[in-house]
């Protein structure tokens, strides 16, 4: 006790032996051992024990001395630990100490990958909370085997390797109770599936696409994922096996593999997707007849540049159908001769879709004033007929102020007959409205200049410039006189007939008179 214990660590602290086996010269056993659990690392310093003892007789203890060192080692004069403060000291030799290092405790086990196949050089660690650490390498077979000999702490046990994902045990692990072999490890590895999408005809990168990697029995999705913005996608996965790969993107066909085997890393996959073809089809009916309308022209076009995107013509049954890839917002017009344009402004195209279209046949104005082509009077009550060909299409009668308004469904060419009491009939045999409207049409009559203007037997005669105009209902003889009594013309008629070459003058026509102007 008279020696210093500064710069020394206490390994152990009153450990008590009860010993009351007689040991005699020939049966010399040891008297004292002193256990360490925790071990302590001995780097050839003083290690210092103080012992007491307490019994019933007086004993006598011999220790073994190193005769090679001398006063090392100190008794005290009095056993009386509560004597010990006050008692002396003498010096001895050195007891002689044997340490002896407890038998270590050894884990065992091996490492293998989830093929079940043997994963050689992965790296073990033992490590305590506190600091305490061992190692160990696996074989070429995956074994591994490590001595503990620090074996009553807990352990946590990890595995790492380049090829697999770091592996922590579950549970801490003790060898307090001994050994353990035969320990199992499963390291698994995150694989990855990657590769670039891309669009079949132009090759450029499609982004946004998703991806869905699927467990062909029950349905559910094992990964998923979305293409960047250069078309690339990057999905991990650990378990290996049969999967059924789909990507989906707005605009594109589905592309999907069935069945597809992940026996590891699966990248630079190239995946082509072909555009959607999407039918905007319908049928283009006249809106008061619901006859179809052939030949409608249809345009859908791109409403900030004006481009026409797709085009057609409605065939003998009104129908159209027309094929798109890009979806959008469209602007679409209809046309047919005689129709009124029908037009719809952004349209949003989203798919396939069909419509029914009705059209309204074009009206078409013909508009005008009726006068004397002497006076400048307005002519009321005349008649205004439009024909097409030999049929009649419309007509109107003028007003007081010699006013007429027609109204045609058509976009045509007509000809033009007026007809008013006292006139000669006006005609005209170009009114083209396929154009426009006409209005504001001046039409001057003449009037007619007979004075008894129906014969004897039945004709209408009467004169204007440079002629006179018979109309008869059957075949007529007509013979015109001057007004010195002579025969100036002599003609069979039939209809409506213009007797020309006559001067300006008074004849007589089948027995009435007509003035020629």
């Amino acid at each position: 006790m008279g020696e210093s214990t500064e710069g020394l660590t206490q390994v152990a602290d009153k450990m008590t032996v009860d010993h009351s086996e007689a040991i005699t010269a020939e049966n010399i056993k040891s008297v004292v051992t002193l256990t360490f659990p925790d071990g302590f690392v001995y780097d050839g310093g003083d290690i210092r024990l103080f012992l007491t003892s307490a019994g019933t007789a007086y004993n006598s203890t011999s220790f073994e001395v190193d005769k090679n060192v001398e006063g090392q080692a100190q008794q005290a004069k009095k056993d009386d630990e509560t004597q010990m403060a006050t008692a002396s000291f003498s010096d001895i030799s050195l007891p002689v100490a044997h340490f002896i290092v407890s038998p270590y405790k050894t884990l065992s086990g091996a490492v293998k990958n989830e093929k079940g196949e043997a994963v050689a050089s992965a790296y073990i660690t033992l490590a305590s909370a506190d600091g305490v650490e061992y190692y160990s390498e696996t074989d070429a077979e995956g074994a591994f085997s490590m001595d503990v000999i620090k074996y009553g702490k807990e352990y946590t046990l990890t595995v790492s390797h380049p090829s697999y994902d770091a592996y922590t045990h579950p549970e801490t692990i003790s060898l307090a109770d001994g050994n353990i072999s035969g320990l199992a490890i499963t390291l698994t590895k995150t694989y990855t599936f990657s590769g670039v999408v891309t669009d079949a005809e132009t090759h450029a990168p499609i982004a946004g696409v998703e991806i869905y990697v699927s467990n062909p029995e029950s349905g559910a999705d094992v990964m998923t994922g979305t293409t960047d913005e250069n078309g690339a996608f990057d999905l991990k996965f650990k378990q290996l096996g049969t999967y059924d790969i789909l990507f989906k993107a707005a605009g594109y066909d589905l592309v999907s593999y069935e069945g597809t085997q992940f026996e590891g890393d699966m990248v630079g996959t190239a995946v082509e997707m072909q555009k959607t073809v999407y039918t905007f089809s319908g049928v283009v009916t006249d809106a008061e007849t619901k006859a179809p309308i052939k030949g409608v022209e249809v345009y859908v076009s791109d409403p900030e540049s004006g481009a026409d995107v797709m085009t057609g013509t409605t065939d003998e049954n009104g129908a159209f159908a027309l094929k798109f890839k890009q979806l959008g917002t469209y602007n679409v017009l209809f046309k047919a001769a005689g129709y009124d344009m029908v037009s719809s402004e952004e349209v949003p195209f989203e798919g396939n879709f069909d419509i029914t279209v009705e059209m309204q046949k074009t009206v078409r104005t013909f508009s005008g004033t009726v006068t004397d082509a002497e006076s400048h009077a307005a002519i009321a009550g005349a008649s205004v007929a439009l024909y097409k060909g030999e049929d009649k299409v419309a007509e109107a009668t003028t007003g007081a102020d010699g006013s007429f308004e027609i109204k045609v469904k058509d976009q045509a060419v007509f000809s033009l007959v007026v007809k008013a009491e006292g006139y000669e009939d006006f005609t005209f045999d170009t009114i083209d409205l396929t154009e426009g409207d006409m209005t504001d049409t001046p039409i001057e009559m003449t009037p007619n200049s007979g004075v008894g203007m129906l014969t004897a037997d039945g004709l209408r005669v009467y004169g204007t410039v440079g002629a006179v105009v018979v109309e008869s209902a059957s075949e007529a003889t007509v013979r015109v006189y001057n007004a010195a009594g002579s025969l100036v013309r002599r003609a069979d008629v039939t209809g409506k007939t213009r007797i020309e070459g006559l001067q300006r003058g008074v004849y007589i026509v089948n027995g009435v008179k007509v003035i020629v102007k």
